[in-house]
């Protein structure tokens, strides 16, 4: 009976597709456990950094990007508000 919310991330492209197709198929399976699977993508989150960012540093963005969305995710679902969202 508990909600559950995944959280994914679509890899970089130049982590390859070897890693690319093991996100997709990760991903197929959570799509059948989770109430609701929300993605991210890696490359995406590049237009956020300025050229010549390392890799390194795109990770911490990514990191920091799915932090504050599953802390957003959460204060919608846990806080009492005016509106209801469920």
């Amino acid at each position: 009976g508990a909600l559950t919310i995944a959280v994914v991330t679509v890899p970089f492209r130049f982590e390859g597709g070897q890693r690319s197709l093991q996100a997709e198929m990760a991903q197929r399976l959570l799509v059948e456990a989770a109430d609701s699977v929300v993605t991210v993508s890696n490359e995406r989150l590049l237009r956020l950094v300025p050229d010549g960012t390392t890799a390194e540093d795109a990770f911490l963005v990514a990191d920091h990007v799915l932090r504050q969305s599953v802390a957003g995710t959460t204060d919608i679902v846990a806080r009492p508000g005016l509106i209801n969202v469920d």
